[in-house]
């Protein structure tokens, strides 16, 4: 019989108990929910739940979009720049090109776009590094569009939101290696993937794709059903 999931609030800690699992104690970010006090200002405007008596709230996702700007903005048409998945997520190139003073992006009520962003104010590399590395280090979720000739920043960023246990959730194009190393996952970027499937296993989440483009829409489709 399939048992009925119920959340229980514990010192900020939520249990939880389900068909898939018979025990356990999970931080409640990572369930997505967080307790609802209605004296948080950041909390005002959601809608909360009720579960077991106790009022919850969808947790804030802030969700970095890695992936190569496929543009040099200087010489790129605006149909170029829309065509980035990062300005199709947000329905609007100008959102990625630099932080608002606000802060994030909004993508829905409880989504937020944390970066990375094409300008910053401080244009050398290592404030470049810092910040994105900070914006991976603040994320909730890591979502990764790869082509095969994506960038060793993207790459290193793979790393970096593996090793720091992110939900990370990678698109990328089918290619398979030259044949002098066996991949289950056919990418030239077979590395960096089989690091994370490795390293951060229960967290890392790959979706194949037969093009670059075809990764893109599938990332399009995740957005929608899981961040609106």
């Amino acid at each position: 019989m399939k048992k009925k999931k119920k959340y229980i609030r514990e010192g900020g800690i939520c249990q939880f108990w389900d068909n898939w699992a018979e025990n356990g104690t999970i931080d409640y970010q990572k369930l997505g929910w967080a307790i609802f006090h209605p004296e948080s200002i950041e909390q005002k405007g959601t809608n909360p739940s009720i579960i077991n008596g106790q009022t919850f709230i969808k947790a804030m996702k802030k969700v970095y979009f890695g992936g190569q700007f496929r543009f040099m903005y200087k010489d790129a048409s605006e149909e170029l720049i829309s065509e980035d998945f990062r300005a199709r997520v947000l329905g609007d190139y100008h959102l990625m090109l630099k932080r608002p003073k606000c802060g994030n992006v909004q993508i829905s009520n409880n989504v937020q776009y944390i970066g990375p962003f094409y300008f910053y104010e401080q244009k050398d590399a290592d404030s470049i590094v810092k910040t994105e590395s900070d914006a991976v280090a603040e994320s909730t979720d890591c979502v990764f569009v790869l082509s095969n000739a994506s960038a060793p920043g993207t790459v290193a960023e793979i790393i970096h939101a593996t090793m720091l246990k992110k939900d990370v959730y990678i698109f990328y194009e089918v290619n398979s290696p030259d044949g002098t190393v066996e991949s289950s996952v056919n990418s030239d970027l077979w590395y960096p993937l089989t690091f994370a499937l490795i390293n951060n296993s229960q967290n890392t989440h790959l979706y194949p794709s037969d093009s670059y483009e075809d990764a893109v829409t599938a990332c399009i489709e995740f957005v929608n059903q899981n961040y609106r």
